[in-house]
């Protein structure tokens, strides 16, 4: 099952893959409401390849990867004193609920990621879509690594959507995920 190389890709390779911008046909700017301010502008970025869109933060930068059979999209954070927050998204064909798909991803992580503990999950309705959610940190080199994982199952499908963050900052990039989580949609 790809469930452990999509983690991985995700987890390992979020700010390393190689940038491909989100400039062009797959992202178009949104006009933002009148009572957002300026620096709260969105962009839509939709994905043919993977059936998904969202709205993300105008100064985020999109990265497009594919590594081996995994497409991948990373949303890049602006970089701040503790490094850059992402969020990422990867999609795989699965028959497992998202409630199973997080349980044998906690598995795999619990033996691959040094000090994978988990603060939290539980179930999730997001916008219809049955979802699983997991909040959980670990130590990459020097650095704990905060994320709050979404398994989204839409179709046949399952969306692994994961914010990634330094804990000094993951509650002001929580707010930003959860913008991202409403705006999701997949077809």
């Amino acid at each position: 099952m790809r469930t452990l190389a999509v983690l991985l890709i995700i987890l390992l390779l979020g700010c390393t893959a190689s940038e491909k911008t989100g400039e062009g046909p797959q992202s178009t700017t949104s006009p933002p409401p009148a009572t957002v301010p300026a620096q709260e502008q969105e962009k839509t970025y939709r994905s043919e390849a993977l059936g998904f869109e969202v709205s993300y933060p105008a100064s985020w930068r999109v990265v497009e990867d594919k590594v081996g059979e995994a497409e991948l999209v990373f949303f890049l954070a602006p970089r701040s004193s503790y490094g850059t927050a992402n969020i990422n998204v990867a999609r795989e064909n699965s028959s497992l609920s998202p409630a199973e798909y997080a349980e044998e991803m906690k598995g795999n992580a619990a033996s691959l990621l040094k000090n994978f503990t988990v603060a939290g999950e539980g179930e999730l309705r997001l916008k219809g879509y049955e979802a699983h959610e997991l909040v959980y940190t670990y130590v990459q080199g020097p650095y704990t690594i905060k994320n709050h994982a979404v398994f989204v199952k839409a179709g046949d499908s399952i969306y692994l959507i994961t914010l990634a963050s330094m804990p000094e900052e993951f509650e002001k990039n929580e707010e930003v995920f959860k913008r991202f989580l409403e705006s999701f949609r997949a077809w």
